[in-house]
């Protein structure tokens, strides 16, 4: 082909045929800018579909994480919602059907009402790395770049709801388990076959009527409280926010298909 192109030229310079060499000259470069274009063409599909592929295995990787992370996050909201449910009956303040729910306080459960503070979170290792790399980027629908930047706050919101739950825990709550009452006993019992016996034999039961009748107490458990519900409504909105991305990844993967959440 090349061969015919050199001799088509050297006949049409030879012949002084100079408009028609110019015509085939232009023709000549369109052809070749043509290919050029054609080559750019192929070239970015080939890019496109590898960036394609790319982001493919991110949400994928993604999306598995997530689905771990709605699973803890569920579990962590029954533990608040306990918690929650526990204080209130402890301070007298739950009622079913008009009338006080009977509540018998034990050492286990001021264990739980005294001593127990959430710090875990659900564990978003693809999150992580994602963030720390970049990578984010590689993640061509906004939606879900957004949705990602999103999740981020509701991360950020939740860290800042349990440190200050953590900082009245330390401060004001601590102060109870020290003062008001004889915290060997809320040891925690499997740790040892035996221990439960010894405990109930040589330690002087707890008087919890007393306790939760304490003015000072009582306000530091409703104070305790507020913060488990603002810890609770923010772990429900990072829940939310969850569900969310995992939807909209789930929907970028399978497009033919509905997720529901």
């Amino acid at each position: 082909m090349i061969t015919f192109f050199r001799k088509l030229r050297r006949r049409l310079l030879s012949e002084n045929r100079v408009t028609r060499y110019m015509l085939y000259a232009f023709g000549e470069i369109v052809l070749v800018v043509i290919g050029i274009l054609i080559a750019l063409q192929i070239n970015n599909w080939n890019e496109s579909q590898k960036e394609i592929r790319e982001e493919a295995i991110l949400l994928r990787s993604l999306l598995a994480d997530l689905e771990q992370a709605e699973s803890q996050s569920d579990e962590m909201m029954q533990a608040e919602e306990w918690i929650i449910m526990a204080t209130t009956q402890a301070l007298g303040l739950a009622a079913a059907e008009g009338e006080p729910r009977p509540f018998l306080m034990n050492d286990s459960i001021a264990f739980e009402i005294l001593w127990s503070a959430q710090t875990v979170f659900p564990v978003i290792n693809a999150y992580k790395e994602l963030q720390s790399s970049g990578r984010a980027f590689g993640i061509r629908d906004s939606s879900i770049r957004d949705a990602f930047t999103t999740l981020g706050l509701k991360l950020n919101d939740l860290q800042r709801s349990i440190a200050d739950r953590i900082e009245v825990q330390q401060i004001r709550i601590d102060a109870i388990l020290e003062n008001e009452i004889n915290a060997v006993r809320l040891l925690h019992k499997p740790a040892a076959p035996d221990l439960e016996r010894i405990i109930e034999e040589r330690e002087m039961p707890n008087d919890y009527d007393a306790l939760l009748a304490d003015r000072r107490v009582r306000s530091l458990l409703a104070m305790k409280n507020m913060l488990n519900y603002d810890v609770l409504d923010t772990r429900r909105q990072l829940h939310a926010e969850i569900q969310h991305l995992s939807g909209l990844i789930a929907a970028r993967l399978n497009p033919g298909q509905t997720s529901v959440n």
